[in-house]
């Protein structure tokens, strides 16, 4: 996953009760050129699903994190969780780690 134009990565990418559909063997690893990319190359990618979820189970979760590189998803499932959005405290806290860990702010400078 790239921002337009390659370069940089985009910040980073959440799924919560799905997940990523690769497109038939694309990685997050196209794409990167450039000194500003992070060390692998490629954009973050968290998934937060269930293991009650029967619409998207852990077992595809797993396999696009193969597809995608295991450097690059975290992949969290949470005990008792369905299909559906974030709503325990658990949950936002792996939200938040990953947010904290991933995504750094970056301050363009101004040219004058």
């Amino acid at each position: 996953i790239r921002a337009k134009g390659g370069g940089r990565r985009m910040g980073g990418v959440v799924c919560v009760c799905g997940g990523m559909d690769g497109g038939g063997g694309s990685s997050g690893r196209e794409g990167c050129g450039g000194e500003d990319c992070d060390k692998d190359g490629i954009t973050p990618v968290l998934q937060i699903l269930g293991d009650k979820d029967s619409t998207y189970p852990s077992s595809l979760a797993e396999a696009s994190k193969l597809e995608y590189g295991e450097a690059g998803m975290t992949c969290k499932v949470i005990k008792g969780k369905g299909h559906e959005m974030i709503k325990s405290e658990e949950e936002v806290e792996v939200l938040f780690d990953f947010i904290s860990d991933k995504l750094a702010m970056q301050m363009p400078t101004l040219e004058g």
